[in-house]
């Protein structure tokens, strides 16, 4: 009979011991599970806040493209090119998403986890960044775009409107000034 007790009672402590072993790898796991998510966060953070630099960079290298941001130039089709409008859309081309009226920058749903995502996948309140996205179709009928952004975990839709070929024509047009005697 004491057998019989010592080997019950030997095997629960062997089920205790087990289960604390199980519960430790448990939390380990866990916990480099949310390091692993924590350092993607950052990662693609930091991948979004460069495309965001770089179209900033677009905008205020053009003196076209930040004088309409700006609001000092009206959205002149014939003046300002415009890929799917009056500039030749290319698939797999980067050009700049630039809002000149407040919107979201990105879509609500899906996208990534993190504050910059959450702040930009809701109209702010004045004009969002510009943003480098590269074309994936073009939406003749409705005068839209797919794109896709690293800030984005999924392709979105654009109005043509609001996407800009990164590099101006009109930038480079030389205006010669009048001669004056």
């Amino acid at each position: 009979m004491k057998n019989i007790l010592f080997e019950i009672s030997k095997q629960k402590i062997l089920l205790a011991i087990l289960g604390v072993l199980v519960s430790i790898l448990s939390f380990q796991i866990w916990k480099w599970k949310s390091e692993q998510r924590e350092k993607e966060i950052i990662k693609t953070t930091k991948v979004c806040q460069a495309a965001i630099s770089a179209g900033n960079r677009y905008v205020e290298n053009s003196q076209t493209l930040e004088s309409l941001y700006l609001g000092l130039l009206e959205n002149d089709a014939k003046r300002i090119e415009r890929p799917g409008i009056n500039a030749t859309f290319k698939v797999g081309e980067v050009y700049v998403l630039m809002y000149n009226r407040p919107a979201k920058l990105i879509p609500s749903k899906p996208r990534y986890e993190g504050a910059i995502f959450e702040q930009f996948s809701q109209k702010s309140q004045n004009k969002p960044p510009a943003l480098l996205v590269t074309a994936k179709s073009l939406l003749k009928n409705s005068k839209q775009a797919i794109v896709n952004s690293p800030c984005t975990p999924e392709e979105f839709v654009v109005s043509l409107d609001d996407l800009y070929v990164t590099i101006q024509a009109k930038d480079f047009e030389v205006n010669p000034q009048p001669f004056l005697f």
